[in-house]
């Protein structure tokens, strides 16, 4: 009961956030906050949409499957996001070159490049991952109160399902990058107070689970090579994040936007190191694998003010990844659906989109129910995605050119390998993106010397 006194306090504070922010009603303000946000305030937004509820147990989740796994995209988050910190000055200049004032308008010049090849599967499978990723936080949310009501997953559903019209209602009243970078402030606060309340437990492991956790983590050829494929393939899709190139844009100026990046990857990285040790040590103690491991092993045996601040805490944190992923999946079905004029331009346009994707994230959510395959299937699009773009996004070799038929055959190999071994499909988009990408790239540029 505490505990969901709390949860209406969290939501009472939302709603109030949504009204003050009601003033945000324009187009460029909607998507990249009219190039305002200072360096705290977006520092905190990509902390909170990072270590999202989502990362919360799916993190946890991966850790108590594979240790080592999930010590490889801790480090990879950390590198991805110092990398994007020095970068983004580029990017911003980049942007400016070409006179673009959002991430819209960097897709249109480099689909001009292309010949008309490259804007409509960047939005396609921009939408479709995050999709999938909002998809994940509402299984958070599901797992969230389905552990909150003795695991009656039927009672959580509906109560997951009043959060989705919720967040979608309060979306459609005030939403857009303004409004995310202000709840992800309010929820970077929760998320520390969440911290705080963990450290304090002292819940330390006894001998016997440090014993069993050494030895998970052990190196091997095989974890080692694991690393890699993990460094490599996740690494690239940094550049190729909507949500990314939005921020990236949003902020006032490069030092904002660098050091923004640079502190969320530092900060982040903490709750990773968090979140992993609760499901090494959940592993370790023997706890029955489950979505929500990590609150099975950090809540147990803990008075009703630690439980319900814990678990509201890291529920701020499932809302905070949720209005960033709903927000940027609406922004690209919205781009798709222009094409063809199937909704009115503005913010009623982007209004009605938002609503779509929520919904079709909500069945996703209650058909696949496993937060680490659907984190998985997500990177693995974009990782399809990254080569090409990388390899010419100046137009110099003439990849982009092919790039839907280079992400369709990456992502085709990576579901047939997806059926045999899930563990391994995880390289496969990536490297087979590559090889394809860097092959065409030579031949091109042999073609462009010897006519």
């Amino acid at each position: 009961m505490y505990t969901m006194l709390l949860v209406m306090f969290y939501f009472l504070i939302q709603f109030g956030l949504t009204i003050i922010m009601r003033k945000a009603r324009t187009a460029p303000d909607y998507v990249v906050a009219e190039g305002q946000a200072r360096l705290i305030p977006l520092a905190a937004s990509l902390v909170g949409t990072t270590v999202g509820g989502g990362m919360f147990l799916g993190f946890s989740l991966l850790a108590f499957d594979n240790p080592v796994a999930a010590i490889s995209i801790s480090v990879t988050y950390l590198m991805g996001s110092v990398m994007i910190g020095f970068l983004s000055p580029f990017f911003r200049q980049y942007a400016l070159q070409i006179g673009a004032t959002s991430p819209h308008h960097v897709v249109e010049s480099l689909d001009k490049q292309s010949g008309g090849k490259f804007a409509s599967i960047f939005e396609l499978v921009q939408l479709a991952v995050y999709i999938i990723m909002l998809a994940a936080q509402f299984v958070s949310m599901m797992a969230f109160f389905s552990y909150l009501q003795g695991k009656d997953d039927n009672f959580a559903y509906l109560l997951g399902i009043g959060c989705v019209i919720a967040l979608l209602i309060s979306y459609a009243y005030s939403g857009g990058l303004r409004r995310d970078i202000a709840s992800d402030l309010l929820q970077f606060v929760f998320l520390l107070l969440g911290a705080v309340a963990i450290m304090s437990l002292k819940i330390l492991p006894d001998s016997a689970a440090i014993t069993i956790s050494q030895q998970s983590l052990s190196p091997t050829i095989g974890t080692l090579a694991l690393c890699f494929f993990v460094l490599v393939s996740l690494l690239p899709t940094f550049v190729v994040r909507f949500d990314i190139w939005q921020r990236v844009l949003a902020a006032e100026s490069d030092r904002s936007a660098k050091w923004a990046f640079i502190l969320s990857g530092i900060t982040s990285s903490v709750f990773f190191v968090i979140f992993g040790l609760a499901g090494v040590l959940a592993a370790a103690r023997g706890i029955s694998r489950s979505s929500y491991v990590g609150l099975d092993y950090l809540l147990d045996n803990t008075s009703d003010i630690y439980h319900g601040l814990i678990f509201v805490c890291f529920f701020a944190a499932v809302m905070s990844s949720a209005d960033t992923f709903l927000g940027v999946s609406g922004l690209s079905l919205n781009g798709v659906l222009q094409k063809f004029k199937f909704v009115p331009s503005g913010i009623f346009g982007i209004n009605i989109s938002v609503f779509i994707t929520g919904a079709v994230a909500a069945a996703i959510a209650y058909w696949a129910g496993d937060i680490v395959m659907l984190f998985s299937s997500a990177f693995a699009m974009l990782s399809a995605f990254a080569p090409p773009f990388l390899i010419d996004f100046r137009g110099q070799f003439g990849v982009l050119k092919y790039v839907t038929r280079i992400v369709l055959a990456s992502l085709g190999l990576f579901a047939v390998v997806f059926v045999f071994s899930p563990s391994l499909a995880f390289a496969v988009p990536f490297i087979v993106s590559l090889l394809i990408s860097v092959g065409v790239a030579w031949k091109n540029s042999v073609m462009q010397r010897h006519p």
